[in-house]
């Protein structure tokens, strides 16, 4: 019987060795709970490996929901974005990460490499429609998937369009995006730089197909989310990824102290795991809000069309879930 407990309690020790590290701190707090067990996830990132360092993070606490039980990753896709690389470069960039991060056994494809046209014609090159059939198949190997976008929202919107996944074959579409009428994405201190709503940015047509379409499947964190409180101490990273991520990670907070974040780094795309957690949804002060696309000065002309969330009901709008304090 001394054996038994002698082993329970170096389980819980080791357990509580293991979760008790100031990253895992930061966006599970202590002890998390699964709102569910084993929820299948497709992650897709434009994960960098001298921009953002998001993407990066988000991958290692994915990682974490996984060794929790609150999910089972069954692809992670690359696609196009940050730093304006292609899809090819996401992948290499992607490939890199994962072996740094010690992930394995993740399922990998790469992501379309064209947006989402602003036209009727949506016709796909052979390339994307043969790396869209193959995620659409992991897709529809399960009930029901969440696809977390933390890049923009291209894969989503293309399984859509072109029914490579039904619509009850998603449970929900998690993103990074969005703002109130007026809202500037600047600290208003340092050099006068904003960040630009980024996600929503590179793929404007992707985003408001999905809102006109299938409002009750966006879920999403916004830029007021990452900020303040929430923001990450470079430190808190040397648990994970080895020199390489700790050099991006102080590379970053450099950067960003140039324009007024103190030296931490603002961190949006990991909020999204979340969605996963016991309380997650109401810690984030996630709500239904109205929203909808619309032109506004941006941080360059071609920005423009953003998402905007509405104090009150739009002919235009749809409700959607935002998580926006």
């Amino acid at each position: 019987m001394d054996r038994i407990w002698s082993l329970a309690l170096f389980t819980l020790a080791t357990c509580n060795a293991a979760w008790g590290n100031p990253l895992d701190d930061h966006f599970f707090g202590k002890g998390p709970l699964c709102a569910k067990k084993n929820v299948p996830v497709i992650v897709v990132t434009d994960v960098s490996r001298k921009g953002e360092i998001d993407d990066t993070i988000s991958l290692h606490m994915y990682r974490r929901l996984e060794q929790i039980g609150c999910i089972k990753v069954v692809a992670v896709v690359s696609i196009f974005g940050n730093e304006g690389a292609s899809t090819s470069e996401v992948h290499e960039n992607l490939t890199e990460r994962l072996g740094q991060l010690d992930i394995s056994d993740w399922t990998v494809l790469p992501g379309p490499e064209n947006k989402v046209p602003f036209t009727d014609e949506m016709r796909l090159s052979d390339g994307d429609r043969n790396r869209l059939a193959a995620i659409g198949a992991v897709a529809r190997a399960h009930e029901q998937v969440v696809i977390a976008e933390l890049g923009p929202f291209t894969v989503s919107a293309l399984l859509l369009i072109h029914k490579l996944v039904e619509p009850n074959g998603i449970a929900q579409i998690l993103g990074i995006g969005g703002r109130s009428p007026g809202e500037h994405f600047s600290t208003g201190k340092g050099l006068p730089f904003a960040f630009r709503d980024m996600n929503v940015a590179e793929d404007r047509a992707a985003l408001s197909y999905l809102l006109r379409n299938h409002p009750e499947k966006l879920w999403l964190v916004t830029y007021l989310t990452g900020i303040g409180a929430r923001m990450l101490e470079p430190w808190t990273l040397r648990s994970i990824g080895g020199p390489a991520l700790q050099e991006h990670a102080q590379a970053r907070a450099s950067r960003l102290k140039m324009i007024g974040y103190d030296g931490k780094i603002p961190v949006w795309d990991t909020w999204t795991t979340s969605y996963f957690l016991e309380g997650g949804l109401a810690k984030l002060g996630c709500r239904k809000v109205r929203a909808r696309m619309r032109y506004s000065e941006g941080y360059k002309p071609s920005d423009s069309l953003q998402l905007h969330f509405l104090d009150s009901a739009h002919p235009h709008s749809r409700a959607m879930i935002a998580c926006h304090r």
